[in-house]
């Protein structure tokens, strides 16, 4: 049974591998996210980097996501919500492979100012591919299992990469790549199961 014109009245009726698999394989994207916050700074006074320059670093992210938060409205209608999500989830990749690099300062602005679309857009693409399919009754619910799998990746990702973090420094972000990578893969493979009624999605 699948989802009806006006969106899904009922959480089972969206509870199908098309469905779960892009949110799941973007959570772990979420995931690997909540490290900047809880270890970056550690990282780069480590690495040198005064205090003045990380508090830039961090604004140049903030910015990046809330500007992507301001044109996301505009953008979007032109693209698959799973596309952007798959976009969001490879830039993930190549953003922590980069920064295993420890790269330089300038280099790390311009990793810094990818923030919105490595993050914001993928979140936001991720909450409109759920609008679009749940009608109002479940949509908070179908939001709350997200949440849910986002906080569950997060905890796994904060737990993983401080274990590797207190054995190889900076290379940590290595296994950050690795598991972005693992659900990088599981929404590339969610366009291989298409929505039972054969619309896009």
């Amino acid at each position: 049974e699948g989802p009806q014109p006006a969106g899904a009245t009922r959480l089972a009726q969206v509870m199908r591998p098309w469905f779960v698999i892009p949110l799941a394989g973007w959570a772990i994207i979420f995931g690997t996210h909540t490290v900047i916050n809880a270890f970056m700074g550690l990282m780069w006074t480590a690495q040198g980097i005064g205090l003045d320059m990380i508090g830039l670093l961090f604004a140049v992210s903030a910015v990046s996501e809330s500007i992507m938060f301001f044109v996301f409205s505009k953008i979007a209608p032109r693209f698959r919500a799973r596309s952007i999500i798959l976009g969001s989830a490879v830039l993930t990749v190549l953003r922590w492979v980069a920064m295993a690099m420890a790269p330089d300062l300038p280099w790390l602005f311009v990793l810094q100012s990818l923030h919105g679309l490595t993050y914001a857009a993928g979140f936001l693409a991720c909450m409109s591919f759920i609008t679009r399919w749940t009608s109002e009754e479940i949509a908070a619910e179908a939001q709350g299992f997200f949440v849910a799998l986002q906080q569950a990746m997060a905890m796994a990702s904060l737990y993983g990469f401080g274990w590797l973090m207190g054995h190889v420094g900076p290379a940590a972000w290595w296994g950050a790549a690795g598991f972005a990578l693992v659900g990088t893969g599981a929404i590339w493979w969610s366009w291989r199961l298409p929505p039972p009624d054969g619309k896009i999605a």
